[in-house]
């Protein structure tokens, strides 16, 4: 819920995080041997930064011009499992299949006479990050190291009703996410 919580802030203000964007950006260290930028969010979480600070800044003027959007309502029926075995969490191929045999399970829902509501799956992504919602919701704002910014635009589709989260460990202090987003109609 924490995660769903910050998602709807950052879409209905989207300006409210900015302060947060900054405070995070001063936690920004240069690993000096390797040469990349990374923030410690916890004794045992770094995130390392493909482009760092630029990163940050183009986040805070992307906020400043975003437009508030609905929030999104947890609905578990478009939620992603994970596979069965956690080194294949982040397996593009596993997830795909994952995705095609939810596509097909929602299909066949929709089909159903006398149904309420049809459920529908637009699009996907996932991350590994902390397990504090703020961080992982700030860094899927920032989206570092993407360059399509495919989670930002998850994010702030206008678009979208309804969301699915799923997250499972990986080690100490660190989730995977899965974030399916869509509509109900």
């Amino acid at each position: 819920m924490s995660l769903l919580i910050e998602i709807n802030k950052v879409r209905t203000e989207p300006s409210m995080y900015i302060p947060i964007i900054e405070k995070y950006m001063s936690y920004i260290k240069k690993e000096s041997k390797k040469k990349f930028d990374f923030i410690q969010i916890s004794p045992f979480n770094a995130i390392v930064l493909k482009n760092g600070k630029k990163s940050f800044e183009n986040a805070i003027e992307f906020l400043n011009n975003q437009n508030s959007v609905n929030p999104l309502k947890l609905e578990q029926k478009i939620q992603i499992n994970f596979p069965l075995k956690i080194k294949d969490y982040c397996n593009n191929d596993e997830i795909e299949n994952i995705i095609k045999n939810k596509l097909e399970e929602l299909k066949n829902y929709n089909l159903k006479k006398n149904i309420k509501n049809k459920y529908y799956l637009e699009n996907f992504h996932f991350d590994v990050n902390t397990v504090n919602a703020q961080a992982s919701i700030l860094m899927q704002i920032i989206d570092d190291n993407q360059d399509d910014y495919l989670r930002r635009k998850n994010l702030f589709n206008q678009n979208f009703n309804i969301i699915g989260i799923n997250l499972q460990y990986v080690s100490k202090d660190i989730l995977c996410y899965y974030f399916s987003f869509g509509n109900v109609i």
